[in-house]
């Protein structure tokens, strides 16, 4: 297997997409991403490629985590949607293709998905509620 590191992302992607073509092929393969920790090393290359601002590593990353979803194994979904990943996880799905085979991030463009859910929700009560619980 290769390492996880920006060098190998493409290496990576081929991988995830072979193993994708038999049952045995996904289980054996998701069982190596949860034992090497893939999620978190994956997550950290995001940030790095968007540090760099790579186009190629941060598509190739958006194939790799979309693949790994598909997958459907549900440890990883839930490793995926932890509040320590899902940051990283959302970087790396928002690698978009435009037009013409032109991969760009939203490096140009604010990140309005990763913005809006670091956002808190702010809300008005619609009925005031007393702490003594009879009382409307």
């Amino acid at each position: 297997m290769p390492e996880v590191d920006l060098a190998h992302l493409g290496d990576i992607d081929m991988l995830v997409r072979n193993a994708m073509n038999t049952a045995q092929g996904r289980d054996a393969f998701m069982k190596h991403v949860e034992q090497e920790g893939w999620l978190a090393k994956l997550v950290a290359l995001v940030d790095k490629a968007e540090s760099n601002q790579s186009i190629t590593d941060l598509h190739n990353l958006c194939n790799i985590f979309k693949h790994l979803i598909l997958f459907n194994n549900n440890n990883f979904i839930e490793d995926v949607v932890s509040d320590a990943m899902v940051m990283g996880v959302v970087g790396a799905l928002e690698c978009r293709l435009i037009m013409n085979d032109v991969f760009l991030p939203l490096l140009t463009r604010p990140q309005t998905i990763q913005t809006f859910l670091n956002t808190k929700l702010t809300t008005d009560n619609i009925l005031l509620i007393h702490p003594d619980s009879s009382k409307w």
